[in-house]
């Protein structure tokens, strides 16, 4: 498994396409939930404009993550509640500044 890095202090874009059966989907209620490398859980949910998740087209959505201060691993999964239940995760890891 390859692991994405990036430099502390990037906003990093994380996404996710809902399908069923290759047809992409809107669910019900769209989740996500990110674990900061401290451990400290933050869980979003859908709610449109001004939501920090994003509708980009029927069954795209994506979260731009500020990475300041939390150089390490960082866990997001996104889930779907109602009709269309579903769930994907991942991990990537942020290089602290004066990592090599």
């Amino acid at each position: 498994m390859t692991i994405n890095e990036y430099v502390e202090r990037e906003f990093v874009r994380v996404t996710n396409a809902f399908t069923n059966a290759g047809t992409l989907y809107d669910p019900t209620n769209v989740w996500l939930v990110i674990r900061k490398p401290n451990g400290v859980e933050t869980t979003y949910q859908y709610l449109g404009v001004g939501s920090p998740i994003v509708k980009d087209s029927t069954g795209n959505y994506h979260a731009d993550l500020d990475t300041t201060g939390f150089a390490g691993y960082w866990d997001y999964k996104w889930y779907s509640t109602g009709t269309g239940p579903a769930a994907a995760q991942d991990t990537f890891y942020v290089k602290g500044i004066g990592e090599t």
